[in-house]
């Protein structure tokens, strides 16, 4: 296994329960983060927390997005905001198309509320 699988694993665990809608807590912040990367190592932390980002929270923030995310509260669109701009610093550069996947998500969600408000824009 590759030091990258095990890691992410352990991650995959310690978000488990993490509603980045709820918590806030950026991903500079959280636990794992302090525990795996004590910044001794700091060049190969620069490609693993990207990395671990990108295959790991990003999911997450994906499903949280689309199952507990409600565009028309104030404060749930300004912690999805915050926590999406926390998310794509990680990755903007070295994974685009995981943001535009997220973008993606958000214009569905919009979307689907936008819809559910006014059903003649169901029709266009």
């Amino acid at each position: 296994l590759s030091l990258l699988r095990v890691l992410s694993t352990y991650v995959r665990r310690q978000i488990l329960g993490w509603d980045p809608l709820e918590d806030g807590t950026a991903v500079e912040n959280m636990p794992w983060v302090g525990e795996l990367f004590s910044g001794e190592e700091e060049d190969e932390d620069d490609d693993v927390i990207p990395k671990i980002v990108e295959e790991v929270v990003v999911p997450r923030v994906a499903e949280v997005i689309k199952d507990g995310w409600d565009p028309s509260s104030v404060s749930s669109t300004g912690r999805a905001v915050g926590m999406l701009q926390d998310v794509i610093v990680y990755v903007l550069d070295s994974a685009p198309n995981v943001v535009k996947d997220l973008q993606s998500t958000v214009v569905a969600c919009l979307d689907a509320e936008f819809k559910s408000h006014y059903p003649a824009l169901a029709l266009l």
